[in-house]
């Protein structure tokens, strides 16, 4: 296979990242329109939370009392008035939903979005709006990310970047999650730039020496949100795979190096908000008294109960690919019935392939694979802690798109791989795109009502 010049602009997969970013960035902006104001999980805490950085000029800082109440009321920040009676005129009118309780979170988004909605700042609905956007922007972002991942993977492989990232931008969820106020958005973006960065550092041994690109993505995942810790073993796994392929003498001499660069500029970027929590909160979380606050108003559930498994299983599954409104607005049965169907078939084809060239797939694929799989089960565990231990029943399928990337690197590399039987190939991938289609129609009729 000859190589694309890139240099005189015949390469012919320059145009699939800006295709599939599009794709992404109208899907949102229709979703963005689409979705009531307010009406989208923590919408309104989150508005609040930018208000508070914007308006007051100060992070979010969340404030808990439980001496006199030991569910806990908030005491600062104050409720936004204006976004509150804007909330309410949109029918949330749930004193739980309209309190600023994610004023608890780290500062990227709601600094960025402070920023960008300083023209409306008068106007809450419009600052919504705004708020929106940017999240439609790291959202097509992420589908951007997605491609070049699978490209770091498998350079050879360009319809698997193509079906990847384009199944990414398809699933409704994905879209309504991408197009709602609040910091998942940038932190799904970011770890799936921070993915994007370690598979092409396995590739090159020479790209990112220090490993100090990869720390400063993931301390800006940090930065974003909680969660974007789960970066932090993979970069682990990087500097492990390079010091295996270097001499014996020169081992831990690469480990140091790497460990420092990573270190230095995961601290510089996201590190210090460990040191500001400890000063504000008393421990570097920064997010235990929201946690008890939460884990006063939602369902506890026991990781030793079966039911309970069942149940987080089944709502995971379903908010993965499409639960909206605030969880309160679903598709079909059928549809979920369906989707899995698909999936169960795409996942054996992919087991299927990948057995089949066992043999030839190379070390740095096979330890990007490791890598991916392990920001899975690093996110996996967040998602256990945060259901049956930190806060009760949270069972939302959207805290898993962080890792959207491997997941449909996963679930299309079957169908997208190069060998025998093409026309099959293309065939059950435009139907699988024509069902994710369909979805997105019933997600938009469902989240408007």
């Amino acid at each position: 296979m000859s190589t694309p010049n890139r240099a005189s602009g015949n390469d012919p997969s320059a145009k699939w990242p800006l295709l599939l970013g599009g794709l992404s960035f109208a899907l949102g902006a229709v979703w963005a329109l689409v979705v009531p104001p307010f009406g989208a999980p923590d919408e309104p805490a989150h508005a609040q939370a930018v208000a508070q950085v914007r308006d007051r000029l100060e992070l979010p800082t969340l404030r808990i009392r439980f001496d006199e109440d030991p569910t806990g009321v908030i005491v600062w920040p104050p409720p936004d008035r204006a976004m509150v009676e804007a909330a309410r005129r949109f029918g949330q009118t749930d004193p739980l939903r309209l309190a600023p309780y994610e004023s608890f979170q780290p500062p990227l988004y709601y600094m960025l979005g402070a920023l960008v909605s300083l023209p409306v700042r008068s106007d809450p609905v419009a600052t919504l709006y705004v708020l929106r956007l940017l999240s439609v922007v790291f959202g097509a972002a992420t589908v951007v990310a997605c491609y070049f991942a699978a490209r770091f993977l498998a350079p050879s492989e360009p319809v698997w970047a193509i079906a990847a990232a384009g199944a990414l931008a398809l699933v409704p969820q994905a879209s309504f999650n991408a197009a709602t106020a609040g910091n998942d958005s940038l932190v799904n973006f970011l770890c799936a730039l921070g993915l994007a960065s370690l598979l092409k550092s396995l590739r090159d041994p020479n790209d990112d020496p220090w490993l100090v690109r990869a720390g400063a993505i993931a301390g800006a995942a940090l930065l974003a949100k909680q969660n974007g810790l789960a970066l932090v073993p993979a970069i682990g796994l990087t500097a492990l795979f390079r010091c295996l392929d270097a001499p014996k003498a020169d081992r831990f001499r690469l480990f140091a190096r790497m460990t420092i660069g990573a270190t230095s500029a995961f601290m510089l970027v996201g590190g210090w908000t460990f040191g500001r929590n400890l000063f504000f909160y008393g421990e570097p979380t920064g997010v235990a008294d929201a946690a008890k606050y939460f884990r006063a108003r939602f369902i506890p559930i026991s990781i030793a109960s079966g039911s309970a498994w069942g149940a987080v299983i089944a709502t995971a599954w379903q908010s993965f690919w499409g639960r909206f409104g605030w969880m309160d607005k679903r598709l079909p049965e059928w549809a979920y019935q369906g989707t899995l169907v698909i999936v169960v078939v795409m996942l054996g084809m992919t087991v299927a392939r990948g057995a089949a060239l066992v043999g030839r797939i190379s070390k740095p694929a096979w330890r990007s694979m490791v890598l991916m799989v392990t920001v899975c089960l690093a996110t996996a565990a967040l998602f256990v802690w945060v259901n049956f231990v930190s806060h009760g029943f949270q069972a939302q399928g959207r805290y898993f798109l962080p890792v959207a990337v491997p997941i449909m690197m996963g679930l299309t590399g079957g169908p997208a791989w190069s060998g025998k039987g093409k026309r099959a190939r293309w065939t059950f991938l435009y139907a699988a795109g024509a069902w994710l289609v369909l979805l997105q129609a019933m997600g938009l009729s469902a989240a408007r009502r």
